[in-house]
């Protein structure tokens, strides 16, 4: 009488299947958490290049949108509380800078890093009304309402044109009268900086153009 050989697998072969599975699902594991990394940064990038875009457009309007008799003024001090912040001071400017959609009246804007308190500054704008002294300006900036434009600023620096010099001045004050274009360099969350370069209206002959 012949004996019946029982079939099925052995304990290690089991062993070995189970290892092989556990390895395969770790790979798949990886390949997709690295796939989800990858997805969530190259999203995170173009949140961020969309940002940026918006302000420069930002920007870009409302100095192409200065009137005749809008002066700039560039500040740097210690505002108490706010710390150290880099203002850009503009008079009669009521119609640039989203003044229809920030609802503060008044002609000044100021665009200026507000320090956050964790490291970097928030651009930020802030109007102010008309015909004040440089005194009531300078409470206005420390009492006044700030509107965030774009956060994570870790450094800023302003530069102004002038055509006839042929030269940037790293500094401007209120009686320089306008420069020919801005310049503004600035990072991001400590990324590479970005230069943008916005030409202002030229003034003659009682109108205003934009070269």
């Amino acid at each position: 009488m012949k004996s019946r050989r029982l079939t099925g697998f052995t304990l290690f072969e089991i062993v070995i299947a189970l290892m092989i599975f556990s390895l395969l699902v770790v790979a798949v594991y990886f390949s997709v958490d690295a796939s989800i990394q990858a997805a969530s940064t190259l999203a995170e990038r173009q949140m961020a290049t969309r940002s940026e875009d918006s302000f420069e457009r930002f920007l870009r309007e409302g100095f192409i949108n200065l009137p005749g008799e809008a002066g700039v003024e560039l500040v740097s001090k210690d505002r108490g509380q706010l710390g150290r912040s880099i203002e850009l001071i503009i008079r009669n400017a009521s119609s640039c800078f989203g003044s229809d959609t920030i609802g503060v009246p008044g002609s000044g804007v100021v665009l200026a890093t507000v320090p956050d308190g964790k490291g970097s500054s928030r651009f930020s704008i802030l109007r102010f009304p008309d015909r004040l002294t440089d005194q009531e300006v300078t409470k206005a900036i420390e009492t006044g309402e700030w509107v965030p434009v774009l956060p994570g600023i870790t450094s800023l620096r302003w530069r102004f044109w002038q055509d006839d010099r042929r030269a940037f001045l790293e500094t401007w004050g209120k009686n320089n009268g306008r420069p020919d274009a801005v310049e503004l360099t600035y990072s991001v969350d400590n990324g590479e900086p970005i230069t943008s370069f916005f030409r202002l209206p030229k003034i003659g002959n009682g109108r205003v153009s934009v070269k």
